[in-house]
C-alpha cells in the first residue's frame, strides 16, 4: 500500500526504538540490537532521535501509531527495562533482503517525521497510464473454511470496531490474540478482515451482522489478509506460502480474490509481489505491485487486464480502494529520501488526481470510500520535537468527499484508532488501541512478531 506496504489494520505499541526491535526476539543483547539496526540502515534515522534507541528510558506516552517504527513520548529516563514491542520480520529477520533494509530506514523516517506540513489539496494533471496487460489468474476451487462462531468481547490489545449511527460496538475474532483487523464492511453489514493467532499467523474471517464468524484463509497459504469486500460477498487480500505475516521479508505476498468459495490469484505479471488490496461491486480490483527494479506501482485489475495506476512524480503508489464509480483511493510518497518523510491521501477520478492531507499532516493515509463519496482514513497529529505534543493517530471522516470538511473519528478513551472501511448506509469499520489492556505482549502470553508494520519491508 505505501512504499512499500500500509496494511489497513495495524498498530504500535508504546516503547522505545530498542523495544520495537527486540519485540521478535526478548533476550536479545544491546549488540544484537545494535547490529539488526544496522543491517537495515537505519541508524542514521534513530540517530537522530533524543534518547537515540532509548534504553533504559520509561515512556510515559507516545509511540502510538498504527504501524512502522516509534514515535517517541515523554522520556522520564528512570532506567526501566520496556517490554513494548514491534514486528520480527521488520528488525531482526530484515538483513535478509537488501530491499527490506532501505525499506526499514523508510518506516522509521515516517514515524520520526515533525508533523507540521499544512494541509494540501490541489487536483494534479491527469494520470498517464500504460496500455493494459492481459492477465492470466490461477484458479482453486476450495471453498473457504466455513465454521460460524460468535462474537468475543474484546480482549487483545487491538480489538476491532464497528461504528453505527455513532455507537461504537467493538469485538475480537475467535482465535485472535494479539490483534483483529476489520478491514471493510459490505452494504449487507459482512465484514471482512484479519487475526493474528498465538502463533503470529495472520487468518481471514468473514463476520456476518449477528457476530457470527467464518475463517477465511487461502488453501496452502501460511498467511491470509482479506482487505476488502463487496456486496456479491466477493472478497480481495494478499496471501502468503512462505511466511506468516504478509509483511514479512520472506513472504513473497500476492493478491487473491474469494468468490464463491473459490479462491482467484491475483498477480501481476513479471512482479516480485502483488497484493490485492480493494474490490467494489463492478468487479475491479486494486492493489499494489513491486516491480523488478523495487519500485512500487499501484494497479486496476479489470475484466482480467492490469492497468499500471502511479499518482504523477510519486516515488511510490498504494491504491487501497475503488468504489462503483470508479474512484480510486490511497496514499503515495513523493520522495522515498526525504528526511522526513511525507505520505499523502489521493483520489483518482477520471483520469484527475485530487490529494489530500489532514492537518497538520505529513503523514495522511486514505484507507476507504464508498459510493457516495465519503472517505475515512487516519492522519499523525503532534509534533516530535522535544517538547512538543505527543503524536497519535487520529481517524476521520470526510462526508462530503475528498475536499469536504473533517469530522474526528476517535474510539472512546482509546490512545489511537484506525478506521478502516465504510459502506453505503456510513457504517465504519476499523480498529483501535485497547486502553484496558497493557501492550505487553509477554505479560498477556502473546508470542513474538504478532504486530504488522505499517510500512514493511518487501
Amino acid at each position: 500500500m505505501i512504499a512499500p506496504h500500509v496494511p489497513r489494520s495495524g498498530f504500535l505499541f508504546s516503547g522505545s526504538v530498542a523495544d520495537n526491535i527486540r519485540f521478535g526476539r526478548p533476550e536479545a543483547t544491546r549488540a544484537e540490537i545494535e547490529a539488526a539496526a544496522s543491517a537495515v540502515g537505519a541508524e542514521p534515522v534513530i540517530g537522530a532521535l533524543l534518547h537515540g534507541m532509548g534504553y533504559g528510558c520509561s515512556w510515559t506516552a507516545g509511540c502510538r501509531r498504527f504501524g512502522s517504527g516509534p514515535i517517541r513520548g515523554t522520556c522520564r529516563c528512570e532506567y526501566q527495562e520496556n517490554r513494548h514491542a514491534h514486528s520480527k520480520e521488520t528488525s531482526m529477520d530484515s538483513a535478509a533482503r537488501p530491499n527490506a533494509r532501505r525499506h526499514l530506514a523508510i518506516a522509521a523516517a515516517v514515524v520520526v517525521a515533525a508533523l507540521t506540513t499544512a494541509p494540501v489539496a490541489a487536483a494534479m494533471p491527469p494520470m498517464q497510464a500504460p496500455a493494459p496487460r492481459p492477465a492470466h489468474p490461477s484458479t482453486t476451487a476450495i471453498p473457504t473454511s466455513a465454521s460460524p462462531r460468535t462474537d468475543t468481547r474484546p480482549r487483545t490489545p487491538l480489538p476491532g470496531f464497528v461504528l453505527d449511527k455513532g455507537r461504537f460496538t467493538a469485538f475480537d475474532a475467535p482465535g485472535a490474540v494479539m490483534q483483529t483487523g476489520p478491514a471493510a464492511i459490505n452494504n449487507l453489514g459482512r465484514i471482512a478482515g484479519n487475526y493474528v493467532d498465538a502463533d503470529a499467523a495472520y487468518h481471514g474471517f468473514l463476520r456476518d451482522r449477528r457476530g457470527g464468524f467464518t475463517t477465511v484463509d487461502m488453501p496452502g497459504a501460511l498467511a491470509t489478509q482479506p482487505s476488502d469486500i463487496n456486496d456479491l460477498d466477493q472478497i480481495v487480500g494478499t496471501y502468503s506460502t512462505t511466511a506468516r505475516q504478509t509483511q514479512a521479508p520472506d513472504a513473497k505476498p500476492r493478491g487473491f480474490l474469494l468468490d464463491r468459495g473459490r479462491f482467484i490469484s491475483i498477480d501481476v505479471p513479471g512482479a516480485v509481489q502483488t497484493r490485492a488490496n480493494g474490490i467494489n461491486n463492478r468487479r475491479q480490483v486494486v492493489g499494489e505491485y513491486l516491480d523488478p527494479t523495487g519500485n512500487f506501482h499501484g494497479f486496476l485489475w479489470d475484466k482480467g487486464a492490469f492497468t499500471t495506476v502511479d499518482v504523477p512524480g510519486a516515488a511510490a503508489t498504494s491504491p487501497l480502494n475503488i468504489n462503483d464509480r470508479g474512484q480510486i483511493i490511497g496514499g503515495y510518497i513523493n520522495d522515498l529520501t526525504e528526511q522526513p518523510l511525507t505520505l499523502h491521501g489521493f483520489q483518482l477520478d477520471k483520469g484527475r488526481v485530487t490529494t489530500f492531507d489532514a492537518p497538520p499532516g505529513p503523514l495522511t493515509l486514505i484507507l476507504g470510500n464508498n459510493n457516495r463519496g465519503q472517505v475515512v482514513g487516519v492522519s499523525a497529529t503532534g509534533g516530535v520535537t522535544g517538547g512538543g505534543p505527543v503524536p497519535t493517530v487520529r481517524g476521520f471522516l470526510l462526508r462530503k468527499g475528498i475536499k469536504g470538511p473533517i469530522t474526528p473519528i476517535a474510539f472512546p478513551g482509546a490512545p489511537s484508532t484506525l478506521p478502516n472501511g465504510i459502506n453505503d448506509l456510513g457504517q465504519i469499520v476499523g480498529g483501535y488501541e485497547n486502553p484496558d489492556i497493557p501492550p505487553n505482549p509477554q505479560a498477556t502470553g502473546m508470542p513474538p512478531s504478532a504486530m504488522p508494520a505499517a510500512v514493511a519491508t518487501a
